[in-house]
């Protein structure tokens, strides 16, 4: 094999590798990089849950002495700590599919001038968190969210409003049958 042929290829083949190398091998991971947060808090931390949702609301509070749920609204016996929990679960953070704009102008586009469901999160510090579920986007598979006091407009899985409102429409009153959860 002559010369030139032998540092063609050698040329060819660096221009290959550097190729692979910049292009392929420095590309970001589309499957590793993760939507931000609306907002990320410890759940341990909830001690209060408003949900309104078509004039409906449950409203419910954690008893630190009895180390239970109570409902204020609607006034029911006993509380289903454990579907409150999930809620809880639920309410600690929400990842968005997507941020759709910062200071949106226009919210009525959104749903957000008059938002379908409004939950309010109080803390073990004192604050409350006020969240707006707008209208579920144009494929049925988000709903868009504002977190007050932020300017910040996003898109979360539908399910995350489903559940919400079924919270209201289905109060967390424990199943006939169901045993009582420990004292203690």
């Amino acid at each position: 094999m002559s010369f030139r042929i032998t540092a063609l290829l050698l040329v060819a083949l660096a221009a290959l590798g550097s190729y692979v190398f910049f292009y392929e091998v420095q590309k970001p991971d589309k499957q590793n990089i993760q939507a931000p947060w609306v907002y990320n808090i410890d759940l341990k931390d909830i001690n209060a849950i408003k949900v309104v949702y078509q004039g409906k609301t449950v409203d419910i509070l954690w008893d630190e002495e009895k180390s239970s749920w109570f409902a204020r609204e609607p006034v029911i016996p006993k509380v289903d700590n454990d579907r409150v929990n999930g809620i809880r679960v639920l309410l600690s953070g929400p990842r968005s599919k997507r941020v759709v704009a910062r200071n949106p102008q226009n919210l009525a586009a959104y749903g957000l001038d008059t938002p379908r469901i409004q939950t309010r999160v109080g803390l073990n510090t004192g604050e409350v968190w006020n969240i707006k579920l707008g209208e579920k986007t144009p494929d049925g598979g988000g709903v868009y969210v504002m977190f007050e006091g932020y300017d910040v407009l996003y898109i979360v899985d539908y399910t995350w409003s489903d559940e919400l409102s079924r919270f209201v429409t289905e109060p967390p009153i424990p199943k006939p049958g169901t045993p009582a959860p420990a004292e203690g």
